[in-house]
């Protein structure tokens, strides 16, 4: 069964993609989706409520098979078009969906989290964005070592170095939990910046 969490989250990361680029892509789709649920927990919320999880692929990028099979599950219906690159754009049948969909309470409280994230490149490079997500300290950690399951290990080292650099955000930024841009912003530019002081190092 197809998920309805996947299903919206899909539309509504590719429709604000869509806004931005033009079209959008599978990989795009699952890495906005994972900045996403790191919002979520920013926020306050548990990864038990974010509906899905995520594994490090091959490529080394995170990976959720119900992003992915809704995205499947959307192109079969028309609600999404690939083109021949294999990118992809929503139909008018899509954009009434997604309506739809945006007037469920339960999705309702996830926009905070997809729509800062899908913001973050209004406000930096796209190039900046995916290379700060990279090098956040869960894929990171992955990366280094053999772990395929993203957020999993709520204990682990890796957990600590975000939980760090969350509390350091909320320290310095307070604001409301309503508005998920600016804490967005702000990490993956501190992010893209310890990036380049390790390089420099």
């Amino acid at each position: 069964m197809i998920s309805s969490i996947g299903i919206f989250d899909s539309l509504y990361v590719g429709a604000k993609l869509q806004e931005k680029l033009g079209d959008f892509s599978s990989y795009e789709v699952q890495l906005f989706g994972y900045l996403s649920c790191l919002l979520s927990l920013y926020n306050g919320n548990p990864i038990s409520n974010w509906g899905y999880a995520f594994i490090k692929n091959d490529l080394g990028s995170p990976y959720s098979k119900i992003l992915d099979e809704s995205l499947e599950a959307l192109l079969i219906k028309g609600d999404m078009e690939k083109d021949e690159g294999g990118f992809m754009k929503l139909s008018d049948t899509g954009h009434v969906l997604l309506n739809n969909y945006s007037s469920f309470p339960s999705n309702r409280n996830r926009i905070t989290s997809l729509e800062a994230a899908c913001k973050s490149i209004q406000l930096l490079p796209y190039g900046v964005v995916k290379d700060s997500i990279s090098k956040e300290p869960i894929m990171n950690y992955a990366n280094q070592h053999t772990n395929k399951r993203l957020l999993s290990d709520q204990d682990g080292p890796a957990f600590s170095i975000l939980y760090d650099q969350f509390e350091m955000l909320k320290n310095a930024l307070g604001g409301s939990r309503d508005n998920l841009v600016v804490p967005a912003v702000v990490w993956l530019e501190y992010l893209a910046e310890k990036k380049k002081t390790s390089v420099a190092l």
